[in-house]
């Protein structure tokens, strides 16, 4: 009985964590994804559903908010996090000037 009471305290509490956009997150708001698909399963294993229960309003705002994350590949998640530092930012420059530099080539040779 006491573990009971602990999953439902707990619950209780977590509609007060989601965001007015519809997500949870962790801290510093990383992960928003992540972390509001871990919130919705544990709204869900208490038996509300999107249409009903004493967090169906809390479902329905993060069904939206991960179904707006869903990319046209399929997958669900944040956009990657680029952190140009200037070593990756110069070895991507580099890169892209021999990809140039290879298509100038072969378009000489078929000339």
């Amino acid at each position: 009985m006491h573990m009971h009471k602990l999953i439902s305290s707990w619950l209780d509490r977590v509609p007060s964590m989601q965001s007015r956009l519809g997500h949870w997150s962790a801290s510093d708001g990383r992960y928003p994804t992540a972390m509001t698909a871990l919130a919705d399963i544990a709204l869900l294993a208490e038996g509300s559903t999107i249409t009903q229960g004493n967090y169906a309003k809390n479902i329905s705002m993060a069904v939206d908010y991960l179904v707006s994350r869903s990319r046209a590949n399929g997958l669900i998640g944040d956009p990657p996090v680029t952190t140009a530092t200037p070593t990756a930012t110069a070895t991507r420059r580099s890169f892209c000037r021999k990809c140039w530099a290879k298509k100038k080539m072969r378009a000489a040779a078929k000339s």
